[in-house]
């Protein structure tokens, strides 16, 4: 019976005891990781199977797709370019346009995959490309927490067909992926814009 107002009591000391601090404590700001963006000079992207040619900033890797998910048949035609310092990656994919990759299917594929991040992006903004007259194509542009903020491909309307995917590798939040994403989306059109085919 007495140990309840003695309870109360000794609690009230003792938060008024702590509540004497002299020190003002206030909230931390939001930090951001810092960023460290590579710079390099151009080098020359040119394989013996694919009929593509354009350049890549050197501090890219160049590497075979690795992936388990397509057809087998095309896998020689499908590499990235990663940069490892920025977790980022670019995803590339040529086809050539025959019977089997006829090209209204891979333009409607192109479509369907940009679009199937509707389930997370807030928009997806689509801009038509016209590089040269045998290079067009349409970048997308992906806002929101989506998987990947852009996307793109590219044809002569007869004979090739080019799709890249720009992945960043990272759970931190899109406002802070934001510089990195602007950084590694300017690569890739600077890419997209003197790109041609070899054949």
């Amino acid at each position: 019976m007495y140990l309840k107002p003695f309870l109360l009591s000794s609690l009230l000391l003792i938060t008024l005891f702590n509540c004497e601090s002299s020190d003002i404590i206030s909230p931390k700001q939001r930090g951001y990781p810092r960023v460290e963006f590579p710079t390099g000079k151009l080098v020359d992207y040119k394989q013996a199977n694919i009929p593509i040619h354009f350049q890549y900033p050197d501090y890219y890797l160049l590497t075979k797709d690795s992936s388990l998910i397509g057809d087998a048949g095309n896998k020689d035609n499908w590499f990235n370019l990663q940069l490892p310092s920025l977790n980022g990656s670019v995803h590339f994919s040529y086809y050539p346009v025959t019977r089997e990759n006829e090209l209204d299917k891979l333009v409607n594929d192109a479509f369907k995959m940009a679009h199937f991040h509707n389930k997370k992006a807030n928009y997806i903004d689509e801009v038509q490309l016209n590089i040269s007259p045998n290079v067009t194509g349409i970048e997308f542009h992906i806002k929101g927490p989506a998987a990947t903020p852009y996307q793109f491909y590219l044809t002569d309307n007869k004979k090739h067909f080019v799709r890249g995917v720009f992945y960043v590798k990272s759970k931190i939040d899109i406002d802070s992926l934001a510089p990195i994403h602007d950084f590694m989306i300017k690569d890739i059109q600077k890419i997209i814009d003197q790109f041609s085919w070899t054949e």
